[in-house]
């Protein structure tokens, strides 16, 4: 099994998995060579990353269950109020013109599982 070194899935693997044999690299790409080279049998990580590399490579799979629930964010400075709101509307008109799934989809291969919270 292959993990990103010193990602929280690295720990997490190895609680859900305590019999596997974790091999960890520097980063995903190292990860994804070891996989594609038959080193290891499979990879972890985040769906999104995973999603990138199956995108062009239909012999790879992504497994229905997940060991880990582990979201996401953006952080901004500490009291960039004006920012921190530009990125939110930026990121609901998105998902309310239908741009966010169609980047998503574009740039991993399937419509996003996780809709954006929409404010009124």
């Amino acid at each position: 099994m292959s993990v990103q070194q010193g990602t929280t899935l690295e720990k997490n693997i190895a609680q859900a998995a305590p019999n596997a044999k974790i091999v960890a690299f520097k980063d995903y790409n190292s990860a994804w060579l070891a996989l594609v080279q038959g080193r290891v049998d499979a990879l972890t990580g985040s769906l999104n990353i995973l999603q990138g590399f199956s995108k062009d490579n239909a012999d790879f799979v992504i497994l229905p269950d997940r060991f880990s629930v582990e979201p996401f964010g953006i952080g901004v400075r500490q009291g960039d109020s004006s920012l921190r709101d530009a990125v939110n509307f930026a990121l609901q008109a998105m998902w309310t013109s239908g741009e966010y799934a169609t980047l998503y989809k574009k740039w991993f291969g399937v419509e996003p599982e996780t809709p954006i919270e929409v404010w009124p």
